[in-house]
């Protein structure tokens, strides 16, 4: 799965009894993309949505399970949100493969990889996963994390030709519209944790989609100026991006890192002052 997952993400089952390889934080320690275990923080709208997924005790979710772990159910009706995620693979228990395999058959979009009957583990796998980064030309505007919600989780929503933008009120995002053409795969250039690098040449503009965590301290610019990161499908990043050949930069940039540099240069700069005045 890590060879051939890209920048695609992966999903583990813990089941009841399992191996230690796939015990919780397995992604961070064998470098894996993870739908569990892909970002540093326990963000509470993860949370949110991964409650519809879960097979567990609803009520775990008023605070987000911090050991990097949920047991997906093969019931819920919300399973086309992994989709979100531009997740590849998922690794269930044997005991869970007929449920799944109930659910993913033939025209699902999923297939079931061949594997040894000695394993704990079987693996599905996503014919057309969603890209880690790419581009949409339809997007709807919400105005609050409920109506934001709601939207994602609407039985109509298409993120392959749409995308859900919360916006301040008032503010005005253009080419709102329905649904538009199929979406347009975006090319990662360099992917690294604190800064990701993204190419697209676009014949009208669009809405760049990036399906990592929104958080603060993300800056990012288009052509090298500052450009605004819109919170996207409830979850992610989002760019507005004009027409032709254009490169948008992420980067972590947290407002606490810059503070804590510039107090340090302010301390080196004090400790120089004090050695020379005792010379």
């Amino acid at each position: 799965m890590r060879e051939h997952q890209g920048l695609y993400r992966c999903y583990f089952s813990w089941g009841v009894a399992p191996p230690v390889s796939l015990a919780p934080k397995q992604g961070t320690l064998r470098g894996v993309f993870s739908l569990t275990d892909h970002e540093p923080l326990a963000l509470a709208r993860y949370g949110h949505v991964f409650s519809l997924l879960d097979s567990t005790d609803p009520t775990i979710w008023d605070i987000f399970r911090r050991d990097g772990r949920i047991e997906l159910d093969p019931a819920s009706p919300h399973l086309r949100l992994l989709d979100l995620f531009s997740l590849r693979f998922v690794a269930v228990p044997r005991n869970e493969q007929a449920r799944f395999r109930a659910v993913w058959g033939e025209g699902s979009g999923w297939l079931e990889a061949r594997s040894a009957p000695t394993l704990t583990h079987v693996v599905f796998v996503r014919a057309n996963p969603l890209p880690r980064a790419y581009v949409v030309f339809s997007w709807k505007g919400v105005t609050s994390r409920e109506e934001a919600f709601s939207a994602l989780t609407s039985a109509d929503f298409d993120p392959r030709r749409e995308a859900i933008v919360e916006a301040p009120k008032g503010e005005h995002l253009p080419g709102e519209g329905g649904k538009g053409p199929e979406l347009f795969p975006a090319r990662v250039a360099s992917y690294r944790p604190t800064a990701v690098e993204v190419e697209v040449s676009l014949e009208e503009p669009g809405l760049l989609v990036l399906t990592d965590a929104y958080y603060p301290g993300w800056k990012a610019r288009l052509d090298g100026e500052p450009a605004e990161i819109l919170r996207t499908n409830y979850l992610f990043r989002g760019v507005f991006v004009p027409r032709g050949d254009h490169r948008v930069v992420f980067r972590y940039e947290p407002a606490s890192f810059r503070l804590g540099l510039g107090l340090s240069a302010a301390a080196l700069l004090a400790l120089g002052a004090l050695l020379a005045g005792r010379k």
